[in-house]
């Protein structure tokens, strides 16, 4: 769920973790909140770690909101592969 504009918390059964914002300067929002969860699917799917996966898909909806527009804000795999590079490096 999320928390505020700051952060997002996972709650399961004895588990609590807060999910950290990825900080990025937005062009467009739109079409973030569809980014982050799809990719939260598909890396929950992939790993099967839901901690992983909110991370990687607050990683995912960062990188959407950097360009203009809906379907061509979402990432190829490679782009995002590069993205997170980027952002890890930076941090």
């Amino acid at each position: 769920m999320t928390a505020d504009r700051l952060s997002a918390r996972c709650r399961r059964a004895g588990h609590n973790a807060a999910i950290e914002p990825v900080r990025v300067k937005p062009v467009d929002t739109t079409g973030a909140g569809d980014a982050f969860i799809g990719s939260f699917a598909h890396f929950l799917a992939a790993t099967g770690d839901t901690e992983e996966a909110l991370n990687r898909a607050a990683r995912y909806a960062a990188h959407s909101v950097g360009r203009r527009g809906i379907q061509k804000s979402y990432a190829s795999a490679e782009e995002f592969d590069i993205f997170c590079e980027t952002i890890s490096a930076s941090a």
